[in-house]
């Protein structure tokens, strides 16, 4: 990892174009091109000041429902800026004016409502976090978790926002420790601890999650013995632990959620009995906390979910692993039908080496998919496809 910023960027966003084991182990005008993956059209979307050399480029984030995404993109100079992109095309910079202009600092956007207002967060000059939403119209309103540290690789980052403003993040406190957190449209905090954590070593770490237009959260944590869990916080604020049937109990084993949808339907994976992150299978708990799980596409060794929309439509991405933890191939990205077909695609361009190909980052109700390539120089740019 370069930084605690890069945990992050993955970390928020495995459901983004990364994956757990990264987490774990480092950390223009959008051009519209028709192209056939799985007969949709593509929409290839690079922001106008992002970089081109490794590791740059342009990161989505979120869709919403009307089709607007939002994200960020490295420049030259590996400084982030926030964007979004309008249903025309037109790309909006979106850069909190107390962010860092240093390499690995500067405004990430991590969501984007139905209002078109997004939030995520900032990194200042000293390498602090702050979170913030940006207002459809512009307007920037930032936000800190009184109980955040305040030195580098501290403070607070919005993950995600729903339709009443509501923003679910996480924050780091002066000893380090991860911990989640609501911030309502009136500026009023909620702050929580998932079923396990605690202080000191046991609270393991954070993940920031998803929030519903009900109000009810989703994410995941390491407990003490560095096993994962994932967890629902219905709106009244009870909290129940995730367990999938089959995850192991072993230290890197365990079950992560990643995504809610707005019927209050989760997905999420797991890491069975001496498995690893080349062998996550996934699985749905429905509405009324029944659990299917799911093995990865025909020919692919892991299911990676990101995202699931009202119809019950998964996408996300999948990869092979040979025994050197080497990847054969390059990831695909895939969507998978409520009946549990599989479509796999892979874009034009997308690298076949190691943390390399396409990515399913996020889907609306209306099928829109965007997500991430990532090309054989390690460069990335995103996408939207429609069905």
């Amino acid at each position: 990892m370069r930084n605690h910023i890069a945990f992050y960027q993955f970390c928020s966003a495995v459901r983004r174009r990364g994956t757990l084991a990264l987490c774990l182990a480092l950390c223009m005008l959008g051009l519209g091109i028709s192209a056939n993956a799985q007969n949709g059209h593509i929409i290839t979307v690079k922001a106008p000041g992002a970089g081109t050399g490794a590791g740059q480029g342009t990161w989505v984030n979120a869709i919403n429902s009307i089709g607007e995404v939002a994200g960020w993109y490295v420049d030259g100079n590996n400084v982030y800026h926030g964007f979004i992109r309008g249903l025309g095309g037109e790309i909006t910079d979106v850069n909190a004016w107390l962010a860092g202009t240093a390499a690995y600092q500067g405004t990430l956007i991590e969501d984007i409502n139905s209002a078109g207002a997004t939030t995520g967060y900032y990194v200042d000059s000293n390498n602090v976090n702050h979170g913030f939403v940006c207002a459809r119209d512009g307007r920037i309103t930032i936000f800190d978790v009184p109980a955040a540290g305040t030195a580098a690789g501290q403070g607070t980052l919005g993950s995600n926002i729903n339709a009443a403003g509501t923003v679910l993040g996480v924050f780091i406190d002066a000893e380090g420790n991860w911990h989640y957190f609501l911030r309502r449209s009136d500026a009023g905090f909620t702050t929580f601890d998932a079923p396990g954590e605690g202080a000191g070593a046991s609270i393991g770490w954070g993940y920031p999650g998803e929030l519903n237009d009900a109000g009810a959260a989703t994410s995941m944590y390491g407990d003490g013995n560095n096993v994962l869990h994932g967890w629902l916080r219905t709106p009244d604020g009870n909290i129940t632990r995730i367990d999938a049937p089959g995850a192991g109990t072993a230290s890197g084993e365990g079950t992560y959620t990643i995504a809610i949808n707005s019927e209050g339907a989760l997905v999420g994976g797991f890491i069975g009995p001496g498995g690893s992150w080349g062998s996550v299978q996934g699985f749905v708990r429905d509405v009324h906390g029944g659990i299917t799980t799911f093995g990865p596409p025909p020919g692919k060794g892991t299911v990676f979910s990101n995202d699931i929309n009202a119809r019950g439509e998964i996408v996300g991405y999948c990869w092979t692993w040979n025994e050197a933890d080497q990847n054969i191939g390059g990831d695909a990205a895939f969507s998978r039908a409520p009946n549990g077909t599989y479509t796999v695609f892979s874009l034009p361009g997308a690298g076949t080496g190691n943390y390399q190909g396409s990515y399913g980052i996020a889907v609306n109700q209306r099928g829109l998919i965007t997500g991430t390539v990532t090309d054989d120089n390690f460069v990335t740019w995103s996408y939207v496809m429609t069905p």
